[in-house]
């Protein structure tokens, strides 16, 4: 929303003033009951002990929403993936589980996610080249830079499809990476 100036004054509660210092006091409130944990990296207090710029449109977005509209969206995203069957199993599990949701997105800054991304890049690269190498000249086997036992005792191993180009030519068809701090 373009603000007196002209520019682009981002997320604000639209009406009345009135309305925008109810919302402002709601986000206020919030963050006066959050602490941070000693010692343990937070994602929404930087270490000054205010909250990341990163969150303030996020923030005055959020406020600007009934109660009850948070409430129904919340629901609506939880109904979402349980009609569309999304679950997960860990390799220790016999049976499927609920996707667990936060409602709340981790919110990233554009400079901190352009070294992120490269990191993530750079590992699925790497499994990519690995994976060609299992399925393909297995060099690495070869070299002993990957025990063969590792290879062909696990479960996950494929050897009938040794020597077979997948469809787009690419092996990771998938790639998943949790992101988390720490010192």
């Amino acid at each position: 929303m373009d603000g007196p100036s002209g520019k682009d004054q981002g997320a604000r509660p639209a009406g009345q003033p009135g309305t925008a210092r109810r919302v402002l006091r709601r986000a206020t409130q919030w963050a006066s009951d959050y602490a941070r944990l000693p010692g343990i990296p937070d994602e929404f207090i930087g270490a000054d002990g205010q909250p990341r710029p990163v969150w303030n449109r996020f923030a005055d977005t959020f406020a600007a929403l009934a109660p009850t509209d948070i409430d129904r969206r919340f629901a609506s995203a939880d109904r979402h993936l349980r009609e569309a069957g999304v679950t997960y199993r860990s390799p220790s599990d016999n049976a499927e589980r609920s996707w667990p949701l936060s409602h709340l997105p981790l919110l990233i800054d554009e400079a901190e996610w352009a070294q992120l991304s490269q990191g993530i890049v750079q590992r699925a690269e790497l499994l990519e080249r690995v994976l060609q190498d299992i399925y393909g000249d297995g060099r690495l086997i070869a070299s002993g830079a990957l025990p063969a036992a590792a290879v062909a005792g696990s479960s996950e191993y494929l050897r009938p499809v040794c020597g077979i180009k997948p469809p787009g030519g690419r092996f990771l068809s998938i790639y998943a990476a949790e992101i988390g701090r720490g010192p």
